[in-house]
């Protein structure tokens, strides 16, 4: 047994040896792996292919030799169309010589097969010489329309074979993609003044398309998308709105060209909505320029947002006046964020500018215009620049960790300067000459762990001295041209103020100065009823007070020809004098200022505090200028109930009488309940 187990492997050598020398083994495979490369690898595109391989085999051309490729599954051929040219086979002999290919399109047959896979047998019959053993060849289908890829991305592989060759050899792997595809814009429809649809666009050119078409007071919705287009609102599309329908996180304008603005107004009453826009880099450009125009609504949008989208200017109002710029954000552009150019009567609320060169810039005499609730931070100059801008009012904005100045005034006069933070810049404030008002107009009703009535200054944060009554500092803020004497001990945002601004619907807006600019106008020996926007939701009373507030008129009344009243309104029209009075007016001022008689006032549940002003001049009417920060009232401090709701203490005591009460019934039902059980049978 030793010796046969030590035979039998010699035997095997020995014979394996023996096939070997007599020129058997395992079979080589005729093709080698064949490479492929395609003119678009994206899903479901028409390219050419052109597929390189390894023979070792002679293939003759009298006929019976073939070469086959079957493609994967996916892949669809186009084979009722296919020409003599359309696929070509070449040799080793001939590579780099595309003339040299031989046409084979004529002796190419497709299959497909019940599972949808396609294979193309070429003949090659139509070669002058055989392909010799060793020999490459390269098969290209040339014409892209015969071959589309499949609609999947994944990697892939194709099988080749010869007539010589059985099975068949996979190829090199290779990748199918999806196309990285530019966002293209959507829809943008266009709508009459009855909001009848008239007209869809589409296309980079799609808003320019529906603003030619449109027509004044028509409204143009545009859909979710990036658009690349420089757009212009013609004077005579006066009163025309576009509106994102998804807002600017979905919808962007992209400048087609950076030497111009993105959108270009100048026609009045245009309000434009909703919009990412960038692309205005070259000088003096702007996402979004008002031109020599009144009435128009920016808002909601974004105009610069980072070092790639981004613009010279973010909004730009030039020599354009009773415009509202609100809840936008013109961040990190090459210089302003906002800037106003010989532009008066303009309201900014709610805007965000941060990051640029300066946050919001007033120039040349740009006016009366009223800046609230804007943020301008981390701006690499000042967050608020005036230069030669007076009698504006800024309320309740916020200017924090700016390179220069949180807010720098060069001869800007006559500014009103309240209720605004100024913090951490390397300086909080710089004015130079510029005399302004650093403190509210009058004294306002305000609550700070209780109710206080004063002037309320600004926040420093480089404040001095002790907290005072009512959150005021003990020492005033003078530092590098300021002079607040009722600077803040904490941010603006710790002090709610109990006021109302007046706005041209006939409302007045508790602590809203979003509302954009107007006027009133109250004709000889006529008056004009504002209410408050909610009603009461209880009686209320105001003490036995004085009311203050401030009445900004177009031209100067005459001497105490105005008078203001202090009541209620069941909000039909009518008022209900509750007492507060006061008459105003010199012949001289625009903005004036009020303080009451002291008389309480009360407003009946569901019914409105109102204010009614009245023109006691017979021959002259005045405008009342409304919107803004302009023209409010303020109740007194003394017992100053949380209108429109009922006081806190009120709910409370109520309340609390109401558990008390149940809390008796309760123990009186126990105890004739215990009573009963205790009685004897």
């Amino acid at each position: 047994m030793k010796l046969i187990r030590k035979v039998v492997p010699v035997l095997l050598t020995i014979a394996m040896a023996g096939v070997v020398l007599l020129g058997g083994g395992p079979a080589v495979a005729d093709v080698s792996q064949p490479s492929v490369s395609l003119s678009d690898d994206t899903i479901s595109a028409n390219a050419s292919y052109v597929i390189t391989f390894d023979i070792n085999e002679e293939l003759l051309v009298d006929g019976t030799d073939w070469i086959e490729i079957r493609f994967p599954e996916g892949t669809y051929i186009y084979d009722f169309a296919v020409a003599d040219a359309d696929i070509t086979v070449q040799t080793e002999s001939t590579f780099g010589n595309d003339n040299a290919a031989t046409n084979v399109g004529d002796d190419t047959v497709f299959v497909e097969d019940p599972d949808d896979v396609w294979t193309a047998t070429i003949d090659l019959v139509a070669l002058n010489l055989a392909v010799s053993e060793n020999s490459d060849v390269r098969v290209e289908f040339v014409d892209e329309t015969i071959i589309e890829n499949p609609a999947t991305p994944g990697i892939y592989t194709l099988e080749v074979r010869t007539s010589d060759e059985d099975d068949w050899v996979p190829s090199e792997e290779y990748e199918i993609e999806v196309p990285d595809v530019d966002p293209l814009p959507g829809i943008v429809k266009v709508y009459n003044p009855s909001m009848i649809l008239m007209a869809i666009f589409t296309g980079d050119s799609a808003i320019t398309d529906a603003i030619a078409y449109a027509g004044a007071g028509w409204t143009i919705k545009v859909f979710t998308g990036t658009y690349t287009e420089n757009v212009d609102i013609g004077s005579s599309k006066t009163g025309l709105t576009i509106q994102s329908e998804s807002g600017y996180n979905n919808t962007t304008v992209v400048a087609s060209s950076s030497s111009d603005h993105v959108f270009d107004v100048t026609a009045d009453n245009v309000t434009i909505d909703g919009f990412t826009i960038y692309g205005a880099t070259d000088n003096e450009e702007a996402g979004i320029i008002l031109s020599g125009v009144s009435g128009c609504t920016i808002e909601n949008n974004r105009c610069g947002y980072d070092s790639d989208h981004k613009n010279y200017y973010g909004v730009y109002l030039s020599s354009s006046s009773n415009n509202t710029l609100t809840s936008n954000t013109a961040n990190s552009n090459t210089s302003y964020g906002i800037r106003l150019s010989s532009s008066s009567n303009n309201t900014l609320t709610n805007n965000t500018a941060n990051s640029n060169s300066h946050g919001i810039h007033m120039r040349s005499s740009s006016n009366n215009n009223t800046l609230a609730n804007n943020t301008c931070n981390l701006n690499t100059s000042h967050g608020i620049y005036l230069y030669e801008a007076s009698a504006n009012t800024l309320m309740n904005n916020t200017c924090n960790s700016n390179t220069n100045a949180g807010i720098h005034l060069y001869n800007s006069n006559d500014n009103t300067i309240y209720l605004n933070n100024f913090s951490n810049s390397t300086a909080n404030v710089y004015s130079t000459g510029s005399t302004n008002t650093w403190k509210s107009p009058t004294t306002l009703c305000y609550f700070y762990s209780s109710s206080y009535k004063n002037y309320l200054g600004n926040y420093y944060s480089d404040r001095s001295g002790n907290e005072g009554a009512g959150g005021i500092g003990d020492t005033h803020y003078t530092t590098d041209g300021a002079g607040d004497n009722y600077p803040l001990w904490q941010t603006s945002d710790h002090y709610t103020v109990q006021a109302w601004w007046l706005h041209s619907d006939d409302k007045m807006y508790e602590a809203d100065t979003s509302k954009g600019p107007g006027t009133v106008t109250i004709a000889a020996s006529g008056s004009n009823i504002w209410i408050a926007d909610e009603a009461a939701a209880t009686d209320i009373t105001f003490s036995n007070d004085t009311w203050t507030g401030q009445v900004v008129f177009s031209s100067a009344p005459g001497t105490d020809k105005i008078k203001v009243e202090i009541g209620s309104s069941t909000g039909a029209g009518n008022f209900t004098a509750g007492g507060p009075e006061d008459t105003i007016g010199d012949g001289s001022t625009t903005t004036l200022t009020f303080t009451t008689n002291a008389s309480s006032v009360t407003v009946p549940n569901t019914n409105y505090l109102a204010l009614r002003i009245s023109n006691l001049d017979t021959l002259s009417s005045y405008n009342v200028v409304t919107g803004g920060a302009w023209s409010y009232t303020s109740n007194p401090n003394t017992g100053a109930p949380d209108y429109p709701v009922p006081e806190l203490a009120t709910i409370i005591l109520l309340g609390g009488g109401l558990v008390v009460i149940g809390v008796y019934s309760i123990l009186q039902r126990r105890r004739k309940s215990l009573h009963l059980s205790l009685t004897p049978l």
